[in-house]
């Protein structure tokens, strides 16, 4: 008996040889006959480098049966360059809003200063916007999605600091078009 076809399915964006650029969910089957019976293994023979990604195989070993083998999953995941902040910052949080906005609030300058300025990330669009700022500096701070539709951003850096909180209203956290 043979069999004609292996699909590997690809979960993440990428490039490999042989194979064009795909995007999620994307199949492709491997050409050729393969007698049942016979061992298979999949493997990446280059990760990808344009965006760098790494590749890992699920199922990408067996045996061909007399079926067509569908259970190999090419997973890729990898970093890609976004917008810049409208504000150099760290040890500030980003909160995911229910819009798909991430609200990024507080932390410290470059010179060490606590800031009260908070920016939007659309993930869609890769870019940041300044957005109202909290009263107060947060650092080393929390912030909390509550089921109100607000955010509340409560910290205390260091002993003998007067405890600060804000409530930001997510659902005015929005992008201006």
């Amino acid at each position: 008996m043979k069999i004609a076809l292996i699909v590997l399915t690809v979960v993440a964006l990428v490039s490999t040889a042989g194979c064009a650029r795909s995007s999620s969910g994307t199949t492709y089957q491997v050409g050729g006959t393969i007698t049942s019976g016979t061992s298979f293994a999949v493997t990446v023979a280059a990760q990808p480098s344009n965006p760098a990604q790494t590749c890992v195989v699920s199922n990408g070993t067996g045996q061909v049966t007399n079926a067509a083998v569908t259970s190999i999953t090419v997973s890729c995941v990898g970093f890609a360059s976004t917008g810049n902040m409208t504000t150099a910052r760290e040890l500030h949080t980003a909160t995911l809003l229910k819009s798909g906005l991430v609200l990024i609030a507080g932390g410290e300058d470059t010179v060490g200063d606590h800031l009260s300025s908070a920016e939007l990330y659309d993930p869609s669009k890769g870019t940041f916007t300044a957005t109202v700022s909290m009263n107060t500096g947060h650092l080393e701070h929390t912030a909390t999605h509550l089921p109100n539709g607000m955010v509340l951003v409560e910290s205390c850096s260091s002993p003998g600091e007067t405890r600060a909180a804000a409530l930001r209203r997510a659902r005015s956290c929005t992008a201006p078009e």
